[in-house]
């Protein structure tokens, strides 16, 4: 039989197959379809949120940045806050740290000049220190801690005074001198200086514009133990040797920088007799200075220095005007010229100076200035307290001329300032060149 539909009966299991294959891959293109949108969506919602964080993140940095300009700021200001008022601070064990016999035996006037001694000392060392970068404007705290009973009585069974009246005039006469200079009196408890000492010092350690504690109590090994906390190389803290360290104590000591005052302080105990010493320096009232003088500074009711005996023992000292103006040269069997010591000055006078700008030219006013063309100030006239101080800041610097320099009229040092130079001693530099130490200073020939 011939089939009419041309066999399309045979095609429609075909056509029915194809058709669900067909269905079967539009259900397919529906499912990834769906699934590319899901992604899709999700894509979205992913950079949608990375759009958040950024824009969160961006708003941290900005509010982060802010802060961190806060911060430097405050930083600053801290920092100018502290520039302002640098100081430096001695604690001292007045109970085995004692001042020379010349200053005790003066009383009221020797506690002065003692003030003033001691001032001048720890100047002239801070100024040895260029690390430092000390400046005149800087405070000087001076305390120190001692049983005023104790020592008065101490004072005069050693025979340094009649009587512990007189000491404790010393005691008066140092308190009212300078005022960060201070005498404390912290009772007879056997361990109460040494107690207020390192909690001072562990106070003004980390006290940020303190540029250097000073400790004065080498007569005492109680420190020792207590000071290795800070046994780590650090050069903010200086110990000051007055009698010798104990062994124990020298150990240590070699760990921190160490500086003595023998101008000041005794080198021996209370008990030992030490030579006899020159003229105590006292106080006497200076003539008002204008405001616009360099002496200006230095016009207050206690003065200049002048020398008083204290004893049989005087001797006579050159006067000040002779060595500080002297232009007669000095050398040793070598040749090398040898300076005339440096002279005591008021140091108001000599911080004055060392701020002035322009400074008072020290060739000008002491010998003779060649310059052609001078930038230091030649008008301003100075007296002889003034020159004093002039020339001790002139002999600071070192001459550019050497060890044998025949400049009649030169100022300048020809060797190091110190007997004992404590940088040269530690292998650190020291403003003076290495030849200028240790110089043979006995005259032979005088021009």
């Amino acid at each position: 039989m011939t089939n009419r539909n041309g066999g399309s009966e045979y095609l429609l299991p075909e056509l029915s197959e194809s058709l669900a294959q067909l269905m079967k891959l539009d259900d397919t293109r529906q499912e990834v379809m769906k699934h590319l949108a899901m992604q899709f969506e999700k894509t979205k919602r992913i950079e949608e949120d990375l759009h958040l964080e950024v824009a969160r993140l961006q708003a941290h940095e900005r509010t982060l940045l802010q802060q961190r300009a806060e911060l430097e700021e405050d930083k600053r200001q801290l920092q100018t806050k502290m520039d302002a008022a640098p100081f430096i601070v001695l604690l001292v064990d007045g109970d085995n740290t004692h001042f020379l016999d010349k200053f005790v035996q003066a009383g009221l006037q020797g506690g002065g000049a003692a003030a003033h001694a001691l001032r001048q000392d720890l100047e002239t060392y801070l100024q040895a220190v260029p690390e430092l970068g000390f400046h005149a404007h800087w405070d000087m705290v001076v305390h120190i801690y001692a049983n005023f009973h104790g020592l008065a009585q101490a004072f005069h069974n050693a025979r340094v005074v009649d009587s512990t009246a007189m000491a404790r005039l010393f005691f008066v006469g140092f308190n009212r001198t300078l005022p960060l200079s201070v005498f404390i009196d912290v009772g007879s408890d056997k361990e109460a200086a040494d107690n207020q000492i390192k909690e001072s010092l562990a106070l003004f350690h980390k006290t940020p514009n303190c540029k250097r504690v000073m400790l004065a109590g080498s007569g005492d090994r109680g420190y020792v133990s207590y000071l290795r906390r800070f046994d780590d190389g650090n050069a903010d803290i200086t110990l000051v040797e007055a009698t010798p360290f104990e062994p124990s104590f020298r150990a240590l000591a070699e760990r921190f920088t160490t500086i003595k005052f023998p101008t000041v302080f005794r080198e021996t105990k209370l008990g030992t007799r030490p030579v006899p010493a020159a003229a105590v320096p006292t106080q006497t009232p200076a003539p008002t200075r204008s405001a616009n003088t360099y002496a200006g500074a230095a016009s207050s009711p206690q003065g200049p220095l002048r020398p008083v005996p204290v004893g049989p023992s005087t001797m006579t000292a050159r006067t000040e005007s002779t060595i500080a103006f002297s232009r007669v040269m000095n050398f040793n069997s070598d040749g090398v010229r040898i300076d005339e010591p440096i002279p005591k000055c008021n140091h108001v006078l000599f911080e004055r100076f060392q701020a002035a700008n322009p400074r008072p030219c020290a060739r000008f006013h002491l010998t003779v200035c060649k310059a052609v063309s001078c930038a230091d100030d030649h008008d301003v006239p100075l007296d002889l307290n003034q020159k004093s101080a002039l020339l001790r800041l002139a002999r600071y610097k070192s001459c550019v001329n050497g060890l044998r320099c025949r400049d009649r009229g030169c100022v300048a040092s020809h060797q190091c300032i110190y007997d004992y130079c404590f940088r040269m001693a530690k292998g650190k530099p020291c403003s003076f060149s290495p030849e200028m130490h240790n110089v043979d200073k006995t005259v032979v020939t005088t021009l």
